[in-house]
């Protein structure tokens, strides 16, 4: 699937979860018996966050083998999760990765009030300092839900600049034109995913 399609395919998925009229296809019996017998092949990699709140598979109203999905908390990108993309787009075959920041992420929110509680938590946290700072230099007084929300934001675009930085695999599929990385943002309010690039 190209690109373009795969992108198309997430946008009209969300469309239809916003208007309360998700298909659930592909999560048949069947669609298991299909996937187990002749693997999966998905067409995305979602690198999300851990929060419950942001199942992509119901957010993009897809199926059972349809997106690789990459989850960990603040959607950072470290070793493993590069990894895990990789897999997905080189294993797997999917032509898009999304990196999918959401409103009022808890990751964020703990790295604006510099709130460490663990060596593995801080470990998630100072990956998210850098977006923190970088929206208050470019809005001083900013406040804190806002300074949230934006840093999220920006989060997602480091994320995915993270990727194409670490991951030379990923860089030149993309440079070809036969994968796109995108970084998007999910109101959890509205269940609308905002398209950053």
């Amino acid at each position: 699937m190209k690109p373009s399609e795969a992108l198309s395919r997430l946008k009209l998925g969300n469309e239809r979860f916003i208007a309360d009229k998700s298909l659930f296809a592909r999560t048949t019996s069947e669609r298991l018996r299909e996937t187990t017998e002749s693997g999966q092949n998905p067409f995305a990699v979602v690198l999300t966050c851990s929060d419950s709140r942001t199942p992509p598979e119901y957010i993009f109203d897809q199926g059972i083998g349809d997106i690789f999905v990459v989850r960990v908390a603040g959607n950072v990108c470290d070793g493993i999760g590069l990894g895990s993309i990789e897999l997905g787009v080189e294993h797997c075959g999917a032509s898009l990765v999304v990196v999918l920041g959401h409103r009022n992420c808890g990751a964020v929110a703990m790295a604006v009030d510099r709130e460490f509680i663990t060596d593995a938590v801080d470990e998630i946290l100072e990956k998210i300092i850098p977006s923190v700072k970088e929206v208050k230099e470019i809005e001083p007084g900013i406040d804190r839900d806002t300074l949230i929300n934006e840093a999220a934001k920006l989060n997602a675009r480091n994320a995915k600049e993270d990727i194409l930085e670490k991951s030379e695999a990923i860089e030149e599929k993309e440079r070809s034109g036969a994968l796109q990385i995108i970084a998007a943002y999910y109101d959890i309010e509205t269940g609308r995913v905002e398209w950053l690039d």
